[in-house]
């Protein structure tokens, strides 16, 4: 279950608020220690397409409150189509073409940014970019416009053996 706090009306409207007005809003400590819980992936597909990403991904139980982020986003929501990624030394994600839409990416492990692994937007037209929070059960909901791409830093050798566990997915 999502955080009770962020479910109280006056919350739910500033968080509403940040969001129409940034594009992007992140909530911390998002799940309850319940839900977090029942997160595993017990098995993980290495992916290598050198020219866009790689990283091991998995399938993700339906955990996200889709009421929850409808009244943030403003906009009726069917589903998320998301995945798991598991970021190791040696992994990215390049920067694609950019897809306008909504998109959430939820992490869950804390992992220190000097490893990399960070998820980045940018947008093309102005150059401004902002990388998302890599602390455990943090919740970011983005929208990202017609210029607006995404990439996933490089995984650089201080990482060492850690891994950071990632859920991005596409609002439907």
């Amino acid at each position: 279950m999502v955080n009770k706090s962020y479910l109280e009306k006056e919350t739910l409207a500033q968080i509403k608020e940040y969001f129409s007005s940034n594009g992007f809003v992140t909530l911390q400590q998002f799940l309850d220690k319940k839900e977090m819980n029942k997160i595993s992936v017990k098995k993980y597909k290495f992916e290598d397409e050198p020219l866009t990403h790689r990283y091991s991904s998995g399938k993700i139980p339906k955990i996200f409150d889709l009421d929850f982020i409808s009244k943030v986003i403003g906009k009726k929501i069917s589903k998320i189509d998301a995945k798991i990624i598991k970021l190791t030394q040696g992994n990215y994600e390049l920067r694609g073409n950019p897809k306008p839409g909504f998109e959430i990416v939820f992490c869950l492990n804390s992992w220190h940014e000097s490893f990399g692994g960070q998820v980045i937007y940018a947008d093309d037209n102005t150059g401004d970019f902002f990388a998302l929070p890599t602390t455990k059960n943090t919740f970011s909901i983005v929208k990202r416009g017609k210029s607006t791409s995404r990439f996933i830093k490089y995984v650089n050798n201080h990482a060492k053996k850690e891994n950071l566990i990632l859920v991005i997915g596409k609002i439907k």
